[in-house]
């Protein structure tokens, strides 16, 4: 039983972790959308709590991309290792930014 109980934890952990990053990349989305820009930090836009990874309490790793997206990681843990998502504006033929980006989580 306590190596079934193993096994699931690291998914576990993962599907948390994974909830934190689309929520804060969310909260920079809409940040964009009020600011007209995206935030400097995590911070602006969730506070200093929910820029930290929940099952490591480490820091989350924000980077701005220069055509308007952006990478925000989990360092996670050992079982897990790194967890990203990346948000991509797509351009439209015409080229503004459309608001809705392309989220990819890996």
């Amino acid at each position: 039983m306590l190596a079934e109980v193993k096994s699931v934890m690291p998914a576990a952990a993962f599907q948390v972790v994974k909830y934190r990053l689309l929520r804060v990349s969310g909260a920079a989305i809409q940040y964009r959308w009020e600011q007209g820009r995206l935030p400097s930090t995590l911070a602006d836009a969730v506070g200093e709590t929910l820029a930290r990874c929940p099952i490591s309490d480490k820091p989350l790793l924000y980077q701005r991309h220069p055509e308007g997206g952006f990478t925000v990681k989990s360092p996670g843990t050992d079982q897990t290792g790194e967890i990203r998502l990346v948000s991509r504006p797509p351009r439209s033929s015409d080229g503004p930014i459309d608001p809705i980006p392309s989220l990819s989580l890996r």
